[in-house]
C-alpha cells in the first residue's frame, strides 16, 4: 500500500535519520577497518625488525595476494618514503628462500625506486646482505646494477664504499671491504657501472682502494673501467667517422654519379 502524504513525509525524515546513522556506522566502521590496516602494517614492521621470519612470513606471505595487497599498503606510507614491503625486508637480510617466495609474489618490485632512487638491490648491498642474496636480487632484475639513486650511487658504490650509510639518521658501521665475488656479481648485472661517478665524482674503484679492499677486487674492477673506456673510445671513433662521411660526401644524385 501506497503512504499517504503525511505518512511519506515522516517516512523520510525517517529514512533520513536512518542514512545518517547507517552513514556514521559506516565511518565508525571504516575507522575501524582503518586502524586494523595500521595495526597489521605495525605488527608486520616489528617482525621485520625483530627479524622475526617465521612469524612474518605466516603474516604476509601466506599467498601471492596477501604479499602484493601488503606492499602497495606499506608503499602508500609517507614515513617510509616510497618503499616496498621487499625494500623493508632487503634491509633486514630475510632468509634467501623467504626472499625468493617474495619475489615470485611481486617479481615487478624489483624494480621499484623509493623516493631516493633506490631499488631493493641498492637497499640490500646498502645494509650488508649476504652474498647469495644479492645473487639472487642480480640475477633476478639485473639492471638495477646501473641504476643510479639520486646521489649518482648504483649499488657497486655502495659495495665499495665500507663506510656508506643507507640513512641520514643510521648509525655509522663500518662494514668489511668489497670482497671480490660481490664485486664480480655486481659487475655481470652491468660492467658499466665500475666507470660510472656519484655526485662526489667518485667511482667503485676510488671507494675500493678507500676501504682497503684487496687488490685481486681492485684489478677486477680497473678491468672493468678500462674496458668501459675503450668501448667509449671506440663509440667516438665511429661517431667521427660516420659524422665524416655524412658531411663530406657527395651531397646531390648528380654528384654521386660523376
Amino acid at each position: 500500500m501506497m503512504p499517504s502524504a503525511s505518512n511519506h513525509r515522516n517516512t523520510s525524515s525517517s529514512s533520513h535519520s536512518s542514512r545518517s546513522k547507517g552513514s556514521q556506522t559506516s565511518r565508525k566502521q571504516g575507522d575501524g577497518a582503518s586502524d586494523g590496516v595500521k595495526a597489521y602494517i605495525k605488527l608486520i614492521l616489528h617482525y621485520i625488525e625483530d627479524k622475526n621470519w617465521d612469524a612474518f612470513e605466516k603474516l604476509a606471505v601466506s599467498s601471492a595476494r596477501t604479499f602484493r595487497a601488503t606492499s602497495y599498503r606499506i608503499s602508500q606510507i609517507d614515513e617510509l618514503n616510497g618503499m616496498t614491503l621487499i625494500h623493508c625486508c632487503v634491509n633486514y637480510d630475510p632468509p634467501l628462500e623467504l626472499l625468493k617466495k617474495m619475489v615470485r609474489a611481486t617479481t615487478s618490485s624489483l624494480s621499484k625506486q623509493d623516493a631516493l632512487g633506490r631499488t631493493p638491490l641498492h637497499i640490500a648491498v646498502g645494509s650488508g646482505a649476504g652474498e647469495d642474496s644479492v645473487s639472487f636480487l642480480v640475477a633476478s632484475y639485473p639492471r638495477a646494477c646501473g641504476c643510479q639513486d639520486v646521489d649518482g650511487r648504483t649499488p657497486l658504490h655502495f659495495a665499495c664504499d665500507s663506510s656508506s650509510r643507507l640513512f641520514e639518521d643510521d648509525d655509522p658501521v663500518r662494514r668489511d671491504p668489497p670482497s671480490y665475488r660481490l664485486v664480480q656479481t655486481l659487475l655481470a648485472g652491468c660492467w658499466d657501472s665500475a666507470a660510472l661517478e656519484d655526485n662526489e665524482g667518485m667511482n667503485a674503484i676510488e671507494y675500493a682502494l678507500i676501504s682497503e679492499a684487496d687488490m685481486r677486487t681492485i684489478r677486477l674492477l680497473q678491468k672493468a673501467t678500462q674496458r668501459q673506456v675503450r668501448r667509449e673510445k671506440k663509440e667516438d671513433i665511429r661517431r667521427v667517422h660516420v659524422h665524416r662521411s655524412t658531411t663530406k660526401g657527395p651531397t646531390s644524385l648528380a654528384a654521386r654519379s660523376a
